[in-house]
């Protein structure tokens, strides 16, 4: 997921653990409940920056949203 940013220019993206996302289908896309104010302190990367889907980091983001691993 990606929030911010002007024209697309300076966005940060926020993975979201799949367990976290239910799809809609009359919408044709994923709903996600997670409050905008709880992005402030989750893990996300620059757009202009490549992730590092380590373990180390699938680990974090799934402890950041109270998903064990």
């Amino acid at each position: 997921m990606s929030i911010g940013g002007i024209l697309g220019l300076g966005k940060n993206h926020y993975p979201i653990p799949w367990d976290r996302l239910e799809y809609n289908v009359g919408m044709g896309g994923y709903i996600v409940d997670i409050d905008k104010e709880a992005l402030k302190d989750a893990p996300s990367y620059a757009q202009e920056d490549q992730p590092q889907f380590n373990s180390d980091n699938v680990v974090g983001v799934r402890s950041y949203y109270g998903i064990p691993y």
